[in-house]
C-alpha cells in the first residue's frame, strides 16, 4: 500500500518564500539615481551661470578692445551733431512761441509767464516730433564720416556709452545756441503791455449830448494819473473840439480814481451822434497812452535796466 508524505507546515513555509523571491527578481526594477542636495544644485546653477556672464563680459571686452579710437569718435560726432540742430531748434521755438503767447493770449487771459513758457514748451515738442524726419535727412546731407562698426560692437557698452554722451554734448550745445534768442527779445515789453492792459480796462469813457444844450460832455471815470488833463485836452484840439467847460474831482466812493468832465463843441454846436462813439475811442486811447507813461515810470522805477531793454529791443526791432 504506496503511502503519501504530507509536507511539514514549514517546509511549505520555505518553498513559498523561495517562489517569492523568485517573482520579487523577476519584476526587480533598475535601481534609481540618487538624487544630489538642493544645495548642491543650486551651486552647479550658479556656477553654470557664472560661466555664461563670465562668458559674455569677455565677449563684450573682447569686442570693445577691437574698436578703434578714431571709430568711437566718428560715433561720438554722429550722435552730437543732430542733437545740436534739435536743441538748437528746440530752444528757438519754445522761446519765440512762449513770447508770442504772452503778448497775445497772457494779456488777454491773464495767463502768467510760466504758463506761457508752458504752452511754448508744448509747441517746440510738436515741431520736434514733426520735423524728426527733416533733421535726420538734412544732417545725413552734410557728409559726415559714419563710423563702420559692426552690429556686435554697436551692441557693446563702450560704444552704448560714447553714444549717449554725444547726445547729451549735443543737447548740451544746441539749447545754449538756442538762448541767444533772447537777446532779440524785449523782456520787460510783456510786463508793460500787462500792465497797459490793466490801467486801459480802469479807464471808463461816456459820451453824451445830453447833459448840457449846446455842448457835448465827454466825461472820463478812471485813475489819477499825472497830466491826464492836460493829454486829453490836446487830444480833443487835434479831434478840432472847442473845450468850452471842464469840471473835476475825486470819483465819489472810490479812493484814487478821478471824475473829469470835459465840454466840447466844434463850430459853436455840439458833435454829431455819428462822432461820439470814435471821439470815445480816441479819449480811451490817449488815456491808455497816459497810463502807459505812468506804467513805464514805475517799471523804470523798479528795474532801472528796464529803460536799457526797452530801448535795446527798440533799436533791434
Amino acid at each position: 500500500m504506496a503511502t503519501v508524505q504530507i509536507p511539514s507546515k514549514m517546509q511549505f513555509s520555505q518553498r513559498s518564500l523561495r517562489g517569492a523571491r523568485r517573482l520579487l527578481g523577476a519584476l526587480r526594477l533598475p535601481p534609481s539615481r540618487p538624487r544630489a542636495p538642493r544645495r548642491q544644485q543650486s551651486t552647479l546653477a550658479g556656477q553654470r551661470a557664472g560661466s555664461r556672464s563670465s562668458g559674455s563680459t569677455s565677449a563684450d571686452g573682447a569686442a570693445s578692445s577691437d574698436i578703434p579710437i578714431l571709430e568711437l569718435r566718428r560715433f561720438f560726432v554722429m550722435s552730437a551733431v543732430p542733437m545740436v540742430g534739435f536743441g538748437l531748434v528746440d530752444n528757438t521755438v519754445m522761446i519765440q512761441a512762449g513770447n508770442a503767447i504772452d503778448l497775445t493770449l497772457g494779456v488777454t487771459f491773464g495767463l502768467s509767464t510760466l504758463a506761457a513758457a508752458a504752452c511754448g514748451q508744448i509747441c517746440s515738442d510738436v515741431a520736434g516730433v514733426a520735423g524728426a524726419a527733416r533733421f535726420e535727412s538734412a544732417f545725413a546731407r552734410l557728409g559726415l564720416p559714419r563710423a563702420n562698426l559692426t552690429a556686435a560692437q554697436l551692441s557693446c557698452s563702450l560704444v552704448k556709452r560714447v553714444g549717449l554722451a554725444g547726445q547729451l554734448v549735443g543737447v548740451f550745445v544746441g539749447c545754449s545756441l538756442g538762448l541767444v534768442n533772447l537777446l532779440f527779445l524785449d523782456t520787460g515789453r510783456t510786463a508793460e503791455i500787462k500792465a497797459v492792459s490793466r490801467e486801459r480796462s480802469a479807464f471808463s469813457i461816456h459820451v453824451s449830448n445830453g447833459e448840457r444844450e449846446n455842448a457835448t460832455a465827454v466825461t472820463v471815470h478812471g485813475p489819477d494819473a499825472p497830466m491826464l488833463v492836460a493829454s486829453l485836452t490836446a487830444v480833443l484840439a487835434a479831434q478840432r473840439c472847442d473845450v468850452s467847460g471842464f469840471s473835476g474831482g475825486s470819483d465819489e466812493g472810490r479812493e484814487g480814481r478821478v471824475r473829469d468832465v470835459f465840454y466840447v463843441t466844434r463850430g459853436g454846436a455840439p458833435l454829431d451822434e455819428a462822432e461820439l462813439e470814435p471821439l470815445a475811442q480816441t479819449v480811451l486811447d490817449a488815456c491808455a497812452d497816459a497810463g502807459k507813461k505812468q506804467v513805464q515810470k514805475h517799471l523804470y522805477n523798479q528795474n532801472p535796466s528796464f529803460g536799457l531793454s526797452h530801448a535795446t529791443a527798440s533799436f533791434l526791432t
